[in-house]
Order: structure tokens, then C-alpha cells, then sequence
């Protein structure tokens, strides 16, 4: 026992001070802006963990508020499925009076939850509202009273944030069924947007497919807060071109916006200006150039694009191949502030490719990537190997550009996903300004390719 006394006395953890002890724990359990319910429960479970190593730590961690400002409320314990909301008393307290960020997650066991949990949870929040400066609400649970009660929790928790002077950030995971009716969606984001600072909105709809006889956007009444979202981020499954232009277009100020839409049908051709974003993310399995004459982005700096395989284009339903690069280039070219361009694609032609990356707009971008990946089809693997390495000899003999290399190792592509692109959308949780960006040569990749 002595000799374990001694080694604790002498080890390196107990010769730090408590303040930097702090510092460390914090950067453990900081949100980071994150938004998967997964990655809460990570910092929820570590700062039990550094509790319970020692009662030094465990005092450093009660003592420091900072510790306890991002809250996660869910069903915690197995045998009682319903939110506990003494432990997220507990974190209120120990917070003291510092800015909150607070997560409400009741998937999978939602049906549990019944009104008056909201009710508590809306009055414990209305009074702590002030300090509150992101809130997520996780209500995606197909229950046979999940539609009544995210909706109620939606709705009726606003009515506690009229204090909430500090909310920048609301994040919502909702079932699609809830906000079909667009005066559901339209209710919703025009009682958030009375708060005067909320200007970052995230809607994760699961299971919302729109029909193009159903405009969720385009039918709502002219005073829609769309413009007041300064980072807007739309995760649908199916939804109609011109809804989407309509939105992006009234997203007047709107600085960085990312669209995560499985299938988008091509229902008009529209031109689109958008003068203040700076940061466009588009994930689809169409191709988005070909629903827009005219996309103007002339203040433009970090921009990705990435298209898929999935249901609809293994079917044959839609085409997740970039026919034609000229409407790509061509709207690279009026963006001339473009800083980043990371774009992720199953297919090009040889012809397409090397006019890409040797056109002077793609040569003076600082950082530009594409992506060729996740092959898993035999056909295009096989085209893809045939012009990858046709165009490694042209790049060897008469390369369009010094600064091109071609990459067909896997294990790179990956590092490149949860690395740099990563590292660029990451920076934009905060204010693109802090994004450091240093120049790259242009970086093509393919991974998934028969040996």
C-alpha cells in the first residue's frame, strides 16, 4: 500500500496544477460542433470517466463549470427509459451562470416519453434559457405517437426561448412525416427565428420525400424567415429541384449552406445568384449542374461537391455521371475568390478530366481535390482503371499542370476524407476566417480498383 501511495505522489498527473488538469479534461468533453447524438454520448461518458479515476480529478471536474456546460438529456438508465432530468438539474447547477449547449435525444425509445417529460423539460430550459446558446432536439423515432410528441416538444419548447437572447444554433433530427405539411416546417422556422442572434439552422429529415407536386418551400407565405439563416444545413431524402433553388435563392445572407439530398429530381432549369455564400457542401446522386442555367457564386471560397451511387442510379433512374465538365467550369470561373474545391465523383471521361485540370480556373485554386471512390461495381471500376491509366502516361508526357499528381491508393483516399475534408467544414462551425488554408497541389484519387 505504501509503495502504491508513493508511485501516485510521484506520478506526472499529480504534479499538474489543477488549472491545467482543467484545460485537458475540457478539450475531452467540448462539443467540437458536433451534431450525432453518438458523439455526445462520447463526451457524456468521459466526463464520468475522468471521474472516476481519482478524487483529485474528480474535484478538478466537479469544481471547473466549463465542464458541465454541454448537456446531453436522454433516457440514461435502462430500467427507467424516461429523460433524467435530475442529472440534467445537476449539470444546470454545476454550470453556474456560462453560456449552455444542450442536446435532446429520445430515438428508439421515444414512445416512452409522454407529455409532461416535455412539459418539465420545456420549464427547466425556459428558466436557463438565457444562457443557452446551441440546441439540438434528436425526435426521429417511428412510434406510434412519435409524430404528436416531437411536434409538441417543436413547437412548444419556443415558447420557453423567448429569453434565449444568446442562441446562435438550433439543430433538429426530425421523421419526415412531422413537417409533410408545410405550415409544420413553415410554423417551425418562423418561431426560431424571432430569436434575434439564431442564425445557424440545421434540419435532418429522415424518411421526407417531395413529390414535385408538393413545394414545401415555394408555397409558404412571402414573410418566410428564410433570409435571416446565416449557415443553413438540409439532410432530405427526395426533394424537387425548384424547391431547392427557391430556398438557396431566399437564402439571401446565407454565408454556408449544405445540401445532403439523395435524390433530387430535375424539375426545371433556373438560374441561380447567390452574392454573400461562401461555403456550398452539395451531396447527391444527381447531377446539380443540370438543374441551374446559371450558378453565380462570386464570393465563394470553400466548395464541395460529391455524387453517389445509390438506389435510384443503380436502377438506371437518374445519371450520376458529369456528362458534360463545361457548366462545372463555368461556374468555378465566376467564383473567383474560390479558395478550396473538393469534388467527389464516380465517373468522368478522360476528355472531361483532363480538361479540368488543365483549365486555368482549376490551376489557380490554392487546394483542389477530386475524389474517385467506392468503385463497387465491376463496369465502372473497370473504365475508371482504363482511364486512370491512360491518363497517368498523358500526365507523364505532356502533364497539363506541375502541381497534378495522380493517387490510386486507398488508404490515402481515406485519410483524405476524415483529413482535409474534414478539416475544411470543421473550420466552418466557427467563422470562415479562422480557416487557415494552405495550398496543395491538385490531388486526384481513386480507390476501389481491381488489382
Amino acid at each position: 500500500m505504501a509503495s502504491i501511495s508513493l508511485c501516485y505522489a510521484t506520478s506526472v498527473t499529480e504534479k499538474l496544477p489543477d488549472e491545467l488538469l482543467a484545460e485537458i479534461f475540457l478539450m475531452l468533453v467540448s462539443d467540437r460542433g458536433i451534431e450525432l447524438a453518438e458523439d455526445w454520448l462520447d463526451t457524456y461518458w468521459h466526463r464520468l470517466q475522468v471521474m472516476g479515476v481519482c478524487r483529485k480529478w474528480r474535484d478538478v471536474v466537479v469544481s471547473d463549470p466549463r465542464l458541465w456546460t454541454n448537456i446531453l438529456v436522454q433516457e440514461v438508465f435502462e430500467e427507467n427509459r424516461t429523460p433524467h432530468i435530475p442529472f440534467f438539474k445537476l449539470c444546470l447547477s454545476r454550470s453556474r451562470n456560462l453560456p449552455l449547449s444542450i442536446y435532446i435525444v429520445g430515438d428508439l425509445k421515444m414512445e416512452v416519453w409522454s407529455s409532461p417529460h416535455f412539459i418539465e423539460l420545456a420549464q427547466i430550459l425556459g428558466a436557463e434559457a438565457s444562457r443557452c446558446v446551441s440546441f439540438s432536439l434528436c425526435a426521429n423515432y417511428a412510434g406510434p405517437y412519435s409524430d404528436f410528441q416531437a411536434l409538441h416538444a417543436l413547437l412548444n419548447l419556443e415558447s420557453y426561448f423567448q429569453s434565449a437572447h444568446r442562441l446562435r444554433s438550433v439543430h433538429f433530427e426530425l421523421l419526415g412525416s412531422i413537417l409533410r405539411d408545410r405550415q409544420r416546417l413553415y410554423d417551425l422556422c418562423t418561431k426560431f427565428s424571432k430569436i434575434p442572434l439564431l442564425t445557424n439552422l440545421t434540419l435532418d429529415i429522415t424518411g421526407l420525400l417531395v413529390n414535385d407536386d408538393q413545394d414545401l418551400f415555394t408555397s409558404v407565405p412571402k414573410e418566410q424567415p428564410w433570409s435571416k439563416w446565416r449557415s443553413l444545413t438540409l439532410n432530405v431524402d427526395s426533394m424537387p429541384s425548384s424547391n431547392l433553388v427557391y430556398l438557396l435563392q431566399r437564402c439571401s445572407h446565407a454565408t454556408r449552406i449544405g445540401i445532403y439530398i439523395e435524390y433530387l429530381p430535375l424539375s426545371s432549369h433556373i438560374p441561380l445568384v447567390q452574392n454573400t455564400l461562401r461555403a456550398l457542401h452539395i451531396e447527391t446522386s444527381t447531377d446539380f449542374f443540370g438543374m441551374v442555367d446559371s450558378l453565380t457564386l462570386p464570393n465563394l471560397e470553400v466548395f464541395q461537391y460529391e455524387l453517389f451511387f445509390d438506389e435510384y442510379s443503380c436502377l438506371g433512374l437518374v445519371d450520376s455521371t458529369i456528362s458534360n465538365v463545361a457548366p462545372f467550369l463555368q461556374m468555378i470561373s465566376r467564383s473567383p475568390r474560390l479558395q478550396v474545391l473538393l469534388v467527389d465523383l464516380l465517373t468522368w471521361t478522360t476528355e472531361d478530366l483532363l480538361t479540368f485540370v488543365s483549365h486555368p480556373t482549376i490551376i489557380r485554386i490554392p487546394t483542389c481535390q477530386v475524389l474517385l471512390e467506392d468503385l463497387q461495381y465491376p463496369s465502372q471500376a473497370s473504365r475508371v482503371k482504363g482511364w486512370m491509366s491512360q491518363w497517368k502516361e498523358k500526365l507523364r508526357n505532356s502533364g497539363p499542370s506541375p502541381r497534378t499528381r495522380v493517387v490510386d491508393e486507398p488508404l490515402v483516399v481515406g485519410w483524405v476524407e476524415k483529413g482535409i475534408t474534414t478539416k475544411y467544414f470543421e473550420c466552418l462551425q466557427g467563422t470562415l476566417d479562422e480557416c487557415r488554408i494552405t495550398p496543395h497541389p491538385l490531388l486526384v484519387y481513386a480507390s476501389g480498383l481491381p488489382p
